[in-house]
């Protein structure tokens, strides 16, 4: 009963967004490729992988 009060809810505030906006569902570890010479600081900056509709739409 809990979920889908839960569910409910963010149903509810799904349809107060505005068009376009972007929601942060989950955050995954994976495994990032660096080599010798590589700037550290770009490679470590956060990834952003954008799912629309189960597919990945845009990585930034």
């Amino acid at each position: 009963m809990e979920k889908i009060k839960l569910t409910d809810f963010q149903i509810d505030q799904l349809q107060i967004l505005p068009l376009g906006s972007e929601l942060k569902d989950k955050e995954i570890q994976g495994i990032l490729e660096v080599q010798v010479g590589d700037n550290w600081e770009e490679k470590n900056l956060s990834r952003t992988i954008v799912v629309k509709d189960g597919y990945i739409s845009e990585i930034r």
